[in-house]
């Protein structure tokens, strides 16, 4: 079975184009993948915690030797990434604010792109 994860990050809940758009996206995918699953992230109304000291002092240190609260710093990055790693595709909703991403669009990223875990140099 195939999972999707839609990654929606508009602030718009009715007047979203990019909500529209991943929707429609998510409904073209499950008419391909009847038995598949579709995994919704809201960052837009659901932000991620931005990434501060005890973040990143978890972030690089040895996982073996993180404290309880270095666990806790890092339990909503552990979620997103997890839910990334289990989904076959990935559709990201992202409208241009200021022309940019909007704040929690890039917080999401923060969570998840993590050395050691995501990436390495």
């Amino acid at each position: 079975m195939h999972k999707l994860l839609v990654v929606d990050a508009s602030g718009r809940v009715t007047r979203s184009i990019t909500r529209r758009l991943t929707r429609r996206f998510a409904e073209v995918w499950r008419a391909h993948e009847p038995g598949g699953t579709v995994v919704h992230r809201d960052v837009g109304l659901d932000p991620p915690p931005p990434v501060d000291e005890p973040w990143i002092a978890a972030a690089f240190a040895d996982p073996a030797a993180r404290s309880e609260e270095g666990r806790a710093a890092l339990r909503p990055s552990e979620v997103l990434i997890d839910e990334l790693d289990a989904a076959d595709a990935i559709v990201i909703g992202a409208p241009m604010y200021n022309f940019g991403m909007p704040a929690q669009l890039k917080a999401y990223f923060d969570q998840v792109i993590r050395v050691g875990r995501t990436f390495d140099f």
